[in-house]
C-alpha cells in the first residue's frame, strides 16, 4: 500500500496525517506508528510518467479503533479457589489473567483462558490476591488490563444457563441476578459470577423478544447452579392472540387463557395476550375455578397478524358454597377432624376450624346440621 502502479507504469500516492497536524506524509514511511483510539487523515494525488503528478484528492479520515478491556471482573473464594468471572470483548479470541499481592503491586501473568471465567487453584486461604485480565485478538494484539478485583472472603457461587429461540442459541441477552448480570454470548450462553450465598430471581431481557419462563428463583451456598436456561420467543417473527374476559360486563383477572402450550393470565382490567404464537390454528381456552364461560374455547387462526377481540364472557357458578365452622371439646378446638357432605370434605385445623369447604346446595343442610348452624341459600 502506498503506491498503486497501472499498466502503463503511473501510479497512484497516498498519504497521511493525523487529525492535530495537517502535514502530510507519504504512507510507507508511516508504517509501525499508527495509534490505538488516534484518528488520521488521507489523502491521495496521481502521477503520470508523461505529465508528473495531479492535485491531491479530497481529504478522508479513519479512527484506528481501541477494543475495552474486560468489564464487570468478579472474583470470590469456592472452597480451595478462587472464581473469576468477566463480561465478553467482542471479537476477543481469549484472555490473559494477571494476579497480585497487592491493589497496586506488580501484576504477574498467572494463565490465558478461552473462556470467560478462570479459577485460581494456587491460593492459600487466608490469603488477599488481586487481579486483572486483558483480552486478545488475532485483530489485536493485547487490551490493556481491566480494572482489578479482590475475592470476597465469604464464599459464593455463579449462576450460569443457555438461551435459545428456536433452538439455536440467542447472543445479546441481559441476564440479571439481584445487581449482577451478563450477556449472553453468540452460543446464547451466560455466567453471573460473584453472587453471595443466598437466594436470587435470575431474569432475561431483550428488546423484541418474550422468555420463558419469565424469570426463575435460584438458591447457592458455595457451589455454582448451572443449567438455569430460558427460551426466547422472537416477536417480529411471532404473533399474538388478545381480547378480554368479563364478568356482568366487568373485567374478570385471573383468568388462564391458553392456545396450544402458550398462555397469558388477564389482568385486572380482564384483558390477555397470548405472545409468540406462530401462524396456524390454535384453540383458545379461558379457565378459573368457580366460573363457567361463553363460549367455552374459541377456534382462532393466525396467518401473518396479531388477532384481537377474542372475548369471553364468565359467570360465576351457582350452588358452589364455603362453609366454616368450629369443631370443639371441652371448649378447646379439636384438629384432625374430617367433616365429608357427599364427596366434598374438610379437616379442621389446629384450632378446630374448618376450611375451603366448597360443597354443592344439596350438601349443605345436613352439613350445617352436622355443625350446628344455619344454612341460608346464597350467603
Amino acid at each position: 500500500m502506498g503506491k498503486n502502479v497501472n499498466a502503463d507504469m503511473d501510479y497512484t500516492e497516498i498519504y497521511m496525517g493525523d487529525s492535530s497536524n495537517r502535514d502530510f506524509t507519504y504512507w510507507p514511511s508511516q508504517l509501525g506508528t499508527l495509534v490505538l483510539g488516534q484518528t488520521y487523515e488521507f489523502r491521495v494525488r496521481a502521477h503520470s510518467n508523461k505529465t508528473g503528478y495531479g492535485p491531491y484528492s479530497n481529504t478522508g479520515s479513519l479512527r484506528i479503533p481501541v477494543y475495552q478491556a474486560p468489564t464487570n471482573l468478579n472474583a470470590y473464594w469456592l472452597t480451595d479457589r478462587i472464581i473469576l468471572s468477566w463480561n465478553l470483548v467482542e471479537e476477543a479470541s481469549g484472555y490473559d489473567v494477571h494476579r497480585a499481592t497487592t491493589m497496586s503491586g506488580n501484576y504477574i501473568w498467572l494463565g490465558a483462558t478461552t473462556d470467560r471465567s478462570y479459577e485460581d487453584r494456587n491460593v492459600t486461604p487466608g490469603e488477599i490476591y488481586y487481579y486483572k485480565v486483558a483480552a486478545k485478538s488475532d485483530k489485536f494484539q493485547m487490551t490493556e488490563l481491566s480494572t482489578a478485583c479482590w475475592p470476597s472472603t465469604t464464599g459464593g457461587f455463579a449462576v450460569s444457563g443457555t438461551i435459545t429461540s428456536g433452538g439455536v442459541g440467542l447472543s445479546g441477552v441481559t441476564v440479571t441476578a439481584g445487581s449482577a448480570s451478563d450477556v449472553t454470548s453468540s452460543d446464547g450462553t451466560y455466567t453471573i459470577s460473584g453472587l453471595a450465598n443466598g437466594t436470587y430471581t435470575v431474569t432475561p431481557s431483550l428488546s423484541g423478544y418474550t422468555f420463558t419462563p419469565v424469570n426463575r428463583s435460584v438458591t447457592g451456598s458455595n457451589a455454582d447452579v448451572t443449567g438455569v436456561n430460558f427460551i426466547a420467543v422472537d416477536l417480529s417473527s411471532t404473533y399474538s392472540i388478545s381480547g378480554t374476559i368479563t364478568v356482568s360486563s366487568t373485567g374478570l383477572s385471573g383468568v388462564t387463557v391458553m392456545a396450544g402450550s402458550a398462555w397469558a393470565i388477564t389482568l385486572e382490567n380482564g384483558t390477555y395476550t397470548i405472545y409468540g404464537l406462530a401462524n396456524g390454528t390454535y384453540t383458545v381456552t379461558p379457565t378459573l375455578s368457580g366460573y363457567t364461560f361463553s363460549p367455552v374455547n374459541r377456534t382462532v387462526t393466525v396467518s401473518g397478524a396479531n388477532v384481537t377481540g377474542k372475548d369471553f364472557s364468565a359467570t360465576a357458578v351457582s350452588g358452589a358454597y364455603s362453609i366454616s365452622g368450629t369443631i370443639t371439646v371441652n371448649s378447646a378446638g379439636l384438629s384432625g377432624v374430617t367433616v365429608t357432605a357427599g364427596s366434598a370434605s374438610a379437616t379442621t385445623s389446629s384450632g378446630g376450624g374448618l376450611h375451603d369447604y366448597r360443597p354443592g346446595e344439596r350438601h349443605l343442610h345436613r352439613l350445617a346440621e352436622l355443625l350446628g348452624v344455619h344454612f341460608h341459600p346464597g350467603k
